[in-house]
């Protein structure tokens, strides 16, 4: 049986793949029945760490089962690996903190704010510019190579 402190150590040592694993399904979302670069991943990450499973389990589900080397207790973890389709976002824009409205508290999503900045690119004149004339010195602030 492992102790606390191996379980952390564990933990810790497979942390960083679990999250670039995470952020690899994230980027690539695959709906329902289609998850088949998914299940992939998932596949290759469990073949990687030699935890036996099973792919195509439903069609396109993985199943691992890690034993453990005594008898007591059994501990069960389901995932769902597919994206949702979003047929329409919303989103309000304003200056300053979160202020929402009492009606929108009450609902059952996600409520705060998300940071937005602009950074400008570099300078492109337009292609009928009269010849001579130069990007004028205030723009050099906003303009990065």
């Amino acid at each position: 049986m492992l102790t606390n402190h191996q379980i952390e150590l564990l933990v810790a040592r497979i942390e960083p793949d679990l999250i670039a694993l995470r952020r690899r399904i994230h980027a690539h979302p695959e709906l329902a029945f289609e998850e088949h670069e998914t299940a992939r991943a998932v596949s290759g990450y469990l073949s990687a760490i030699d935890i036996p499973h099973r792919t195509g389990v439903g069609k396109t589900g993985v199943v691992a089962v890690i034993e453990g080397g005594a008898a007591g207790p059994t501990v069960g973890v389901r995932a769902d690996m597919d994206a949702l389709p979003i047929e329409e976002a919303s989103a309000k824009v304003r200056v300053g903190p979160p202020v929402d409205d009492p009606a929108d508290l009450d609902a059952d999503v996600w409520a705060g704010t998300l940071a937005l900045r602009t950074v400008a690119g570099a300078a492109t004149p337009a292609p009928d510019l009269k010849p001579g004339l130069e990007l004028p010195s205030y723009l050099d602030t906003f303009t990065r190579p």
